[in-house]
Parts: structure tokens; C-alpha cells; sequence
């Protein structure tokens, strides 16, 4: 499998099983508290259930790599936009796919592809219309954000593309949108965009070289604006890796619903939840996923330690919390919002149950999961080194 630390090198990219902690696994598909039945929007799942579809492969039991109208080389997790069109990042070709709708059948063609003059090529480049490595797109329905790693930007789309080979409207990070990033960790630049998140007035960006998260106000009017706020660092020029409530050391994913924020801090082993948006720069965490505090750093294939350099995408739906486990080829999913640290998840995809991690091609598994997106009711996990995006649909 291509793991999280070789892709950043070659480029610079839960459900409980009860059974194991003496539980049934009866009918806590309800998250806590929550006796009457689920709240709207929960979505249901079983341990090792099926995936619905899959994008970038024609079946589930194939894994190439392809530059082709159907095909992926090393891709991030979908995300759908307000307009509808699903997104999916295409890393090794350089370039972001966009799907009109999401599709009731594997290996489908995309309809928009962004970076590219045409779907067979993988070219590079930092002019506006070019990518050079992207490792997450986000959708706020108003504006496209692309993460180009390789060029230290974030491309900006003022309109949601209809239309292949779009060109960029300003730059985050670098000085226009035909220019590459400066590579620093100041309040206007970055060094390793590897994640992004985009409500609909902030911009959330994991800078995973510089151990930190950045905030942007919305809409982006100007190239290279300055961030709002930081999370990992005190200052905006600080860089240091650290394990505390108000340190991250190499984040490689970010979620938020313009309060609460979620953090996976990959080299941590670890998922930062905090519950208000902060005010200042270097606010404190008010929980942690993953670990029992916010000084250990632990790692294990449970129903409540990730693997090693294993927390490497988050995602959440306001109840319910979704993490990629990489090397533990596994999602974990949190049916209820934790209220106290290191609490077990309930749920499992990729995996039978919680102590097995063996990297499968089929329907039911997975093969280095990096990163993870919600739609409606469906789940979204880029199984990065199957070369595909799994899709699993609520019970």
C-alpha cells in the first residue's frame, strides 16, 4: 500500500465491535441517549458492511492505476457540492474529476475533469488552469477550493465549474493564480496544503508541514489573503511539531461545522475535537479521539487506538464522527459525540470487527484509506492505495 508518509515524501497526501469489549452488538446503531431512534440526517451502518459503488475501478476487485476517463492514480475522498457534482481528487495525475451526479454503478466516467486539457494526460504546472499533485478539493456551493500541494496554493474558482480545463480566479498562498506558493509558514502562505474544509464562511486548511490548521473568512475576493486564525501554532510563522491540547504534529485532515472542529493529527495518532470556534490563535482542544489524554501517543488496532501515523482524513455530520484508519485499512465511526476522552467507537467499515486490519480489494475492504467525505446518505472513503473511492450508502 502507498502510505500517507511515502506519498508526502514523493510528492513533498466506527462502529464499535462491541463484541470485543464484553458488549453485544444489539441495537447501539443509536447513538447515546437516543432511545426514540436516530436523529435526521444519522446514518446506519453495519461492521464489514458492503460498499454501495465504487469510482476509479470497474469492479470491486480491481486496483490499477489509470489516466483515463475512468480511472484514478492515488485519489483523495469525493466531496459532493451544493450544485450537486461530485469531486474527486486524482493526486498522481494531477488533476480533480467532477461526476454530475453520484453513481449507481462502478467505474463510471467523469463528465469535468480540472488540471488537465484532457482526461488521458497528467501533465504539471502551476499556470491557473494547471495542477501539481492536488490532495483534497472542497465545495461551499459559491466557490471551488483546490489544495496543490506540490505548488504550496490553494486555486480558488469563483463559480462552481461546469465546463473541463477551468482556470483559477486567485490564489491562497501564493501571489497569483499563475504562480507557485512561496513554501513558508506565514499568515499568507503555507508549505503542505493537505486538507481542506469549506462551510459557508470558512476555509479550513490542514498545512500539515507547517503542524498547524489555518482558518480563512469567506469568500476569498483577493489573492494571497491572510489567514483568520491558526490551531496547532501560537504565532502564524510557527512551525514546531508538538503533543498537548493546543499542539498538532503533522495534521493530515480537518472538518468543521463553523463551530465545533475536528482535527486528525496523523503523527499524534490522534483526532482533536474541539467544541467552539476559537477567538484566538493556538486555542486549546477540548477533547481527543484516539488517545485517553492529550499527552499519550499510542497506537494499536482496537475500537479505540488508530494505527501508527494511521488518523489521516475526519469528517462528521454534526452527530456522528468518521475517521480513516490508514494502516489499520479501516473507517472507524462514532455514532454520538464524545463527551470524555479516547471514547470507543461503534462501528467499523473495511474491517469484520475491531481487532482485525488486513488490507482487502473486495466490496467489504480496504487497502490504506486516507481520507473521508459525507453526502446526504451516503459515505464517501478514498481507498488510496486500491486507486479507488469507495462509496457505502446508509441501511
Amino acid at each position: 500500500m502507498i502510505a500517507p508518509h511515502i506519498l508526502r515524501a514523493s510528492l513533498l497526501t466506527a462502529f464499535a465491535f462491541l463484541a470485543a469489549c464484553g458488549e453485544s452488538d444489539g441495537p447501539s446503531l443509536l447513538p447515546a441517549g437516543e432511545g426514540a431512534g436516530p436523529p435526521a440526517g444519522f446514518l446506519a451502518f453495519a461492521n464489514g458492511q458492503a460498499a454501495y459503488t465504487v469510482i476509479g475501478q470497474p469492479d470491486f476487485v480491481s486496483s490499477f492505476s489509470l489516466t483515463t476517463q475512468s480511472g484514478l492514480d492515488v485519489p483523495g475522498a469525493g466531496v459532493v457540492g451544493g450544485g450537486g457534482t461530485l469531486w474527486v481528487v486524482d493526486q498522481f495525475n494531477s488533476r480533480v474529476l467532477g461526476f454530475n451526479s453520484i453513481p449507481t454503478a462502478p467505474g463510471p466516467n467523469a463528465d469535468i475533469v480540472i488540471g488537465q486539457a484532457a482526461f488521458v494526460t497528467s501533465n504539471t504546472g502551476f499556470a491557473s488552469d494547471q495542477l501539481d499533485s492536488p490532495a483534497s478539493v472542497a465545495d461551499n456551493g459559491t466557490q471551488l477550493f483546490i489544495a496543490d500541494i506540490n505548488n504550496s496554493r490553494i486555486q480558488v474558482f469563483n463559480s462552481i465549474p461546469t465546463t473541463s480545463h477551468p482556470s483559477a480566479d486567485f490564489s491562497i498562498g501564493a501571489p497569483d493564480p499563475n504562480s507557485p506558493g512561496l513554501y513558508a509558514c506565514t499568515q499568507n502562505t503555507m508549505r503542505g496544503p493537505r486538507d481542506i474544509y469549506a462551510t459557508a464562511s470558512h476555509l479550513f486548511v490542514a498545512d500539515n508541514v507547517c503542524n498547524r490548521v489555518t482558518i480563512y473568512n469567506l469568500p476569498i475576493t483577493a489573492n494571497q489573503p491572510n489567514a483568520a486564525f491558526v490551531l496547532g501554532q501560537s504565532t502564524f510563522t510557527g512551525s514546531t511539531p508538538g503533543l498537548s491540547a493546543t499542539q498538532l504534529s503533522d495534521p493530515f485532515g480537518v472538518w468543521s461545522d463553523d463551530t465545533r472542529i475536528l482535527v486528525a493529527d496523523l503523527d499524534n495518532n490522534r483526532v482533536l475535537v474541539f467544541n467552539s470556534f476559537p477567538t484566538s490563535n493556538g486555542a486549546s482542544a477540548d477533547l481527543v479521539l484516539g488517545q485517553a489524554d492529550f499527552t499519550s501517543n499510542v497506537f494499536g488496532t482496537n475500537n479505540h487506538n488508530f494505527e501508527s501515523g494511521s488518523a489521516s482524513g475526519v469528517t462528521a455530520n454534526g452527530t456522528q464522527i468518521f475517521v480513516a484508519d490508514y494502516y489499520n485499512n479501516r473507517v472507524m465511526i462514532w455514532n454520538a459525540w464524545p463527551t470524555g476522552n479516547g471514547v470507543p467507537a461503534n462501528r467499523v467499515l473495511g474491517q469484520p470487527d475491531f481487532t482485525s486490519n488486513a488490507s482487502n480489494v473486495t466490496a467489504t475492504g480496504l487497502n490504506g484509506p486516507n481520507s473521508v467525505s459525507l453526502s446526504g446518505q451516503y459515505l464517501l472513503v478514498a481507498d488510496q492505495a486500491s486507486n479507488r473511492v469507495m462509496i457505502w450508502r446508509t441501511q
